[in-house]
């Protein structure tokens, strides 16, 4: 896919929280549930995770997310998420909650944007 998002937040601050805790839910949700295609409640721990947060617009089907691979850098006021995966919704949902303005594009498609492919 080589998917490209990069949000832009009114401060560098607000993007290091934002990355902070996109790596902690990553860290402590990582392999917590596995999809079936059925799953339409949380898991007691993945709940007390979410609410320990204050994280709660995800969907049970999108935690499974942040078991996929991904990389998330910052560039001052801006987190540049890329991934190989086409589930990415509960990224894109942290990075609205907490303020972003959100470009998200194909790197393959549009390889000369300065995070395009190869860049």
């Amino acid at each position: 896919m080589n998917l490209v998002m990069v949000g832009t937040f009114k401060t560098a601050e607000d993007a290091t929280e934002a990355k902070e805790l996109s790596e902690r839910l990553s860290d402590n949700l990582q392999h917590q549930v596995e999809l079936d295609g059925q799953t339409t409640r949380f898991p007691d721990e993945v709940r007390d995770i979410l609410w320990k947060e204050n994280f709660h617009i995800l969907s049970p089907q999108e935690v499974e997310h942040f078991s996929y691979e991904h990389w998330i850098e910052q560039e001052g006021e801006k987190l540049i998420f890329k991934t190989e995966e086409t589930e990415f919704s509960a990224f894109l949902k942290l990075f609205i909650d907490k303020g972003a303005k959100v470009e998200v594009y194909s790197a393959h498609n549009f390889p000369d944007e300065l995070h395009g492919r190869g860049k």
